[in-house]
């Protein structure tokens, strides 16, 4: 399995780090705004109206963030796979870009379970 050697490969490395970051803005970001405007008050069920909207913020990104590790680790097995049949040695090493890409988005993943636990666990506006 060959590969185009790009940048872009890397950029989808650095992709999964790059919506953690973005939600850490979102959560926090909207935590503040939230607050400044007041929309501590409002009750939704056992959960005030800002903790709902940013957990559902945090669960968007954590869904996009499990469809990348999903398919970057799906294109590093299919990779393995393809390995024996390639018909020249140069050809049989699965590209190091591959699982560079799967790590980096299950660390990103990992990275973004913590960043739901403030939500839960402290009020907002305190």
């Amino acid at each position: 399995m060959r590969q185009a050697r790009s940048g872009w490969a890397l950029l989808g490395a650095l992709a999964g780090m790059g919506v953690w970051a973005l939600c850490f803005v979102v959560l926090y970001g909207g935590l503040s705004l939230g607050c400044t405007y007041g929309f501590s008050g409002a009750r939704l069920g056992p959960f005030n109206a800002i903790t709902l909207l940013l957990l559902l913020a945090w669960a968007a990104h954590a869904a996009l963030l499990g469809w990348m590790t999903w398919r970057a680790g799906s294109r590093w097995r299919a990779a393995r796979r393809s390995e024996g049949q390639a018909p020249y040695e140069s050809d049989r090493k699965v590209p190091f870009i591959l699982h560079l890409n799967w790590i980096l988005q299950l660390l990103a993943l990992l990275a973004l379970l913590p960043l739901a636990l403030p939500l839960l666990m402290l009020s907002p506006c305190a």
